[in-house]
């Protein structure tokens, strides 16, 4: 359990190195979350979250965004958690709520240009999209067992 907690406070960090590596910002936040909830993805699932750099190659949705709905339907299915018809929208009005927009065109534009350029501004908010997948997970994981106890 401990061990959990110390992959879940550095779930951003390895958000962070991901992309620092190369990988994009959907394929760093499944890296994330991969290694914290233990989810052996397979290669296949890499290779998907490839193509949603850059707002899918058109600037639309964020990949850092796209990479925890996905993440989170993985999870959720993983361990077997009740069906949650609002987490994806969750989800997206806590990245919308801390960065003001979903789309990439747009964030990337409120950006400097040097943050741009050396991709300091989506490592920031892919490290801020892990952050939020596991504080939703932290919350649902926290419903989960008070329902058990009743």
């Amino acid at each position: 359990m401990q061990e959990l907690i110390t992959l879940k406070l550095r779930a951003p960090e390895i958000a962070k190195d991901a992309m620092q590596r190369g990988l994009n910002c959907c394929e760093s936040v499944l890296t994330a979350a991969n290694e914290v909830w233990k989810l052996n993805l397979s290669k296949d699932m890499f290779f998907a979250a490839s193509l949603f750099k850059e707002g899918m190659g058109s600037g639309c949705t964020c990949g850092a965004l796209v990479g925890i709905v996905m993440a989170s339907g993985i999870i959720r299915e993983r361990y077997g958690l009740k069906e949650d018809q609002d987490l994806a929208k969750r989800l997206h009005s806590g990245f919308k709520q801390e960065y003001k927009s979903s789309c990439c065109a747009v964030l990337r534009k409120k950006q400097s240009f040097l943050a741009r350029i050396s991709q300091k501004g989506c490592i920031h908010i892919t490290e801020g999209a892990v952050a939020i997948l596991v504080k939703e997970w932290d919350h649902l994981h926290s419903q989960t067992l008070e329902e058990k106890s009743l």
